[in-house]
């Protein structure tokens, strides 16, 4: 990856201070790649280290091509820390970015748009998901021994279609 330019993203793409984002990144992607555990393999830390950051990137970052970045690191490994899994993390970040992401479109020439609204063609690292499609307020109602999660959250509805908040809902199994 290039953090350069990931750094520069996360500040024009979300108006704050990004450098505690950034290195979270390539923070988690040094300790993961350099683990030789495969993804069947648990590992567990007492301590929150690197999967609460990824989490945050992925569901609260509107960039493009972060967010993906840190749900393929929480997949890549199963990894607890404290109360934190890295499999459900990547797999309900997931799921909320598909909600967030839902009109994008992808052509065959590799551009990306969203929703064709006229906003013209975008490449993926222009790629941004305007506010009215943002995901809110997730809850997860696990059950460990199953390892099974009923996930809730709220998402914008676009003033085009009325305005207003929908409850989205699903179950994620991992």
């Amino acid at each position: 990856m290039e953090y350069e330019r990931t750094h520069s993203d996360l500040g024009a793409a979300t108006g704050m201070n990004p450098a505690w984002l950034d290195p979270s990144l390539g923070m988690g992607e040094q300790q993961l790649q350099g683990n030789l555990r495969t993804a069947d393999v648990e590992s567990y830390c007492w301590e929150d280290r690197i999967v609460p950051p990824l989490y945050l990137i992925a569901t609260k970052c509107r960039v493009h091509h972060l967010r993906h970045a840190a749900i393929a690191l929480l997949l890549s490994e199963r990894r607890r820390e404290g109360i934190w899994d890295s499999i459900l993390c990547g797999k309900v970040a997931e799921w909320m970015v598909g909600l967030e992401e839902e009109g994008v479109r992808i052509g065959s020439d590799g551009q990306d748009w969203y929703g064709g609204k006229g906003k013209g063609l975008l490449d993926e690292e222009e790629l941004f998901i305007p506010e009215e499609r943002r995901c809110w307020g997730e809850t997860t109602e696990r059950d460990l021994q199953g390892r099974r999660a009923v996930v809730k959250c709220k998402q914008n509805i676009p003033m085009e279609e009325g305005g207003g908040w929908r409850e989205r809902v699903t179950t994620v199994s991992w």
